[in-house]
C-alpha cells in the first residue's frame, strides 16, 4: 500500500539525495522515481526480481558490468546497498546520456537518458519526470499514483 511505501520512500531517499548532490543533471527525485519503478513502488533494496535483477534499482551482474564503474558486483550484495547503487545507477545515467551531452543536456535528453536506463518504451521516462515534479511538489500520493499508472500500461502489454 502507498502508506507502507512512503515510508520505505522516506527510509532510502537519503542516499539518492545525496549522491545527487554530486553531480548536476539527475536530480534525487528522478532516482527516488527511478528506484520506485524499478521496485514495483516498495522501495526495498533487497528486492530480488523473477528474473534476478537486484535492489533498488535492479541490477544483474551484466548491466552491472556495463556501467564502466569499477566497483565489485560481489553476487550482487552491492546492488542491495543503497549508497552503492546509486553511485552505479548515475554512472549508467551518464552513460546513456552520452558524454557529449553531460555539458548542458536539455530535459528531452535526460528523459531519454532515463527511458533508456529503463524500458525503452517511451514512457519509462516520462513517468519518472512526471513523479520527480510532484515528489518536488511534496506530492507522494500523486507520484505513487503516476508509478502505478505506468505498471498497469507495462503490464497490460503497453497497449
Amino acid at each position: 500500500n502507498s502508506e507502507r511505501a512512503e515510508l520505505a520512500y522516506d527510509r532510502m531517499k537519503g542516499y539518492t539525495h545525496q549522491a545527487a548532490k554530486l553531480q548536476s543533471i539527475f536530480t534525487g527525485e528522478q532516482l527516488d522515481c527511478i528506484a520506485g519503478i524499478e521496485t514495483g513502488r516498495t522501495w526495498d533494496p533487497n528486492t530480488v526480481s523473477k528474473y534476478g535483477r537486484v535492489g533498488l534499482f535492479q541490477f544483474d551482474k551484466n548491466n552491472w558490468e556495463e556501467t564502466g564503474t569499477s566497483i565489485d558486483w560481489a553476487n550482487g550484495e552491492a546492488a542491495k546497498d543503497p549508497a552503492v547503487a546509486v553511485v552505479v545507477t548515475l554512472s549508467f545515467l551518464y552513460r546513456k546520456l552520452g558524454y557529449s551531452g553531460v555539458e548542458s543536456p536539455t530535459e528531452e535528453a535526460i528523459t531519454r537518458a532515463i527511458d533508456n536506463f529503463g524500458e525503452g518504451d517511451g514512457r519509462y521516462g516520462q513517468a519518472v519526470m512526471d513523479c520527480a515534479r510532484q515528489l518536488e511538489a511534496g506530492d507522494f500520493q500523486g507520484a505513487f499514483g503516476t508509478l502505478a499508472n505506468y505498471a498497469t500500461w507495462v503490464a497490460r502489454g503497453r497497449p
